[in-house]
């Protein structure tokens, strides 16, 4: 094997796949997934931000609260979505 390769990233290239439309609508399609095995009670948040885009899904009330701790429901829909 050579020594002589470099390999430099192009990090303003990368940050624009990352914040770019396509990568928001693929991770708010797997927080989706993820929203629709959780039940009531959850709530999903997309968004872009500095470096990537990003989705998040979390509990919205009370009862969703002590139901994922308890069930462990946003870890085991997280495992059973296809990507």
């Amino acid at each position: 094997m050579s020594d002589d390769f470099e390999f430099h990233l192009n990090s303003a290239g990368v940050r624009e796949i990352m914040q770019s439309g396509e990568m928001l609508q693929i991770v708010s399609d797997l927080g989706q997934q993820v929203l629709s095995q959780c039940g009531e009670g959850y709530k999903i948040k997309n968004g872009v931000g500095e470096t990537r885009a990003g989705s998040t899904v979390s509990v919205d009330s009370a009862h969703a609260y002590y139901s994922n701790r308890k069930h462990k429901t946003l870890q085991k829909a997280l495992g059973g979505i296809h990507a």
